[in-house]
């Protein structure tokens, strides 16, 4: 009884005129002699056109049928369809960069033939059928219908941003296939995490960042709004791809679809509790404080801050910073936040019952200290900003006292008294003793002038110096 269903389907590898196994150019035994005395001889190939089957170049795929079916007419199995049971996966036809607009008849080529244009009479594998009228001889050897698969290169979106001279630069450019990906026909603006939680719930368990998705992330910067025009006067609040393909020719069109981002200075954080400022503290963070936030023995100041360089802003929405702890061993620079850059900007934020301890200072000369700032630039800006605390001298520090300096606030106090007209300060000095008990000794004592701690010995080391302000 002949057979009259699908029997195989083969992988060939075309070499001059001949079937061929992969890049080696050997004749490969196919079953066709086989499958021609039982009548079974008509082949239809797919050609790759550039692409890949099972990841081999110069690859394509041929499927043989019985002659008889011709009859009734043939529906052919589209590569990678499910029908194809276990050669689904290696009959997936593949290209880097490109995706798979159909199966067509015919490629159009340009006058020279040296580039691809088009291609024309797509194959509709639910509805077409190749019926024996179609066909004008049938070999073993010869296709009787060779169908070709047509690439148009990846939709893309551009990201635009500009540099440090206002020019606009490409940042990144987002590839995707609409046939493997067709949710990224329609990309999501960047979006705060805390804007997505229902209104009653915890924002503090968010993360405090910016979700960006497929937008790019600009370390320095953080996202505000995206434009379709470089004139940035056509916002986008909804983006949809343009990108479609013809299907008589097999091409596509608006593949590219260009965003202008607007950009803030600064990686911004939204915190509504300690635990978020602890996990995004930075030297080039900007926070909006939404809350109160109490630190604890669990839930430390960042020791980062503390002796590393501010540059970013902190918005505090009258909130209030409180029970930072902050000790200073060896370093150069220390405080809540060990210098502050000109860039730093600070508004209406309390920081209250702040502990600071000066422990051992650093030989070093020109090293700088202060409760709230080891040093700030000036140009740093502050508007309605409190510190309340209390500094402590410990009794091991160096007594090359001219190597460094030591502010209550910061230990350029003096030089900065324009620039520090936004912050009130209310700061008391402590000498903390050596020992316990009567063997309690002080071996430095201070005086406090115009905010700055002049650190001498103190003869009387039995006696509490108590700094006189």
């Amino acid at each position: 009884m002949k057979r009259r269903t699908k029997i195989l389907i083969g992988l060939v590898t075309t070499c001059a005129a001949s079937l061929v196994f992969a890049a080696a150019c050997a004749t490969w035994d196919t079953p066709y002699d086989t499958f021609e005395k039982d009548g079974s001889r008509v082949k239809i190939l797919y050609d790759a056109n550039g692409g890949q089957f099972a990841g081999k170049e110069k690859t394509n795929i041929a499927d043989l049928y019985n002659v008889d079916s011709l009859q009734k007419g043939i529906k052919l199995l589209e590569p990678g369809s499910d029908k194809r049971g276990d050669a689904k996966n290696i009959s997936v036809a593949t290209r880097s960069g490109y995706f798979l607009a159909g199966w067509y008849k015919e490629v159009k080529t340009s006058s020279d033939g040296a580039e691809v244009v088009g291609y024309s009479d797509k194959w509709d594998f639910e509805s077409d059928v190749l019926k024996q009228e179609d066909v004008s001889e049938v070999t073993a050897e010869t296709p009787v219908l060779t169908l070709y698969a047509a690439w148009v290169p990846e939709f893309t979106y551009t990201f635009h941003a500009k540099d440090t001279n206002g020019d606009w630069k490409e940042e990144k450019v987002l590839s995707f296939s609409p046939t493997a990906r067709e949710d990224l026909m329609s990309l999501d603006l960047p979006y705060w995490e805390d804007e997505r939680i229902p209104d009653g719930e915890d924002k503090t368990k968010c993360s405090a960042s910016m979700i960006y998705g497929n937008f790019p992330k600009i370390d320095g910067k953080t996202f505000q709004k995206a434009y379709f025009d470089k004139n940035m006067t056509a916002e986008a609040t909804q983006i949809n791809h343009k990108g479609t393909v013809v299907e008589e020719n097999g091409t596509g069109e608006n593949r590219n679809l260009d965003l202008y981002l607007d950009l803030v200075d600064g990686n911004w954080f939204h915190i509504y509790s300690p635990e978020q400022f602890v996990a995004n503290a930075r030297i080039d963070g900007s926070y909006e404080i939404y809350t109160d936030i109490v630190f604890t023995d669990k839930l430390l100041w960042n020791t980062g801050l503390t002796t590393g360089e501010y540059r970013g802003t902190i918005n505090g929405h009258g909130h209030t910073f409180s029970n930072i702890t902050v000790k200073q061993y060896q370093s150069q620079r220390c405080g809540v936040f060990g210098s502050i850059a000109a860039t730093a900007v600070f508004n209406d934020i309390k920081f209250k019952n702040v502990t600071y301890t000066l422990s051992s200072a650093s030989r070093l000369t020109g090293s700088t200290y202060g409760l709230f700032a080891g040093q700030i630039a000036s140009g740093a800006k502050f508007e309605k900003v409190e510190v309340d605390g209390v500094l402590h001298i410990g009794p091991e520090i160096v007594n090359l006292y001219n190597n460094y300096y030591v502010g209550l606030l910061c230990s350029n106090i003096n030089a900065l008294s324009d620039s520090l007209t936004g912050i009130m300060y209310d700061i008391s000095c402590v000498m903390d003793p050596r020992g316990t008990g009567d063997n309690k000794v002080w071996p430095h004592k201070a005086t406090i002038d115009d905010g700055m701690v002049v650190l001498e010995r103190n003869d009387d080391t039995k006696t509490d110096p108590n700094p006189v302000n």
